[in-house]
């Protein structure tokens, strides 16, 4: 199963661009839940072992989102949704704090508050062995 790009995490977004995660929900968890990233779906002889045994790489990420922003709020939510899926997902650190920012309109400024969210989290994916 390999989700569209713009569902994902920003972190995990270059990877699925460049060489694409496979999700394996056939494997029933067994095989742990991390996606592989791979141009296309491998072919194992015993997939829950040689899954198990492929590298784990952690990718941590640190994110500030303004939600009065759209691309930000959308972010949140994918973070968070990606979170609940179940793949893995490790939130460290998430907090929100209402910031007022300062904006000039028609030469007078505007104060309003707005919530700014900070997220830490590990979404980790399996790579695969470089063959040489």
């Amino acid at each position: 199963m390999r989700p569209s790009v713009d569902q994902l995490p920003r972190s995990l977004r270059s990877i699925a661009e460049s060489t694409g995660l496979e999700y394996m929900p056939h494997l029933g968890g067994l095989a742990g839940i991390y996606p592989v990233a791979c141009k296309a779906a491998p072919v194992f002889q015993d997939a829950v072992i040689e899954v198990t045994n492929l590298p784990i790489q952690l990718n941590f990420a640190r994110v500030v989102l303004d939600m009065d922003k759209q691309a930000d709020e959308e972010e949140y939510n994918r973070i968070m949704t990606y979170a609940h899926a179940g793949y893995g997902m490790q939130i460290i650190y998430h907090n929100r704090q209402f910031v007022k920012k300062v904006c000039c309109k028609d030469g007078k400024k505007k104060c309003r508050t707005i919530q700014r969210i900070f997220i830490e989290y590990y979404a980790p994916y399996r790579v695969l062995p470089q063959e040489s």
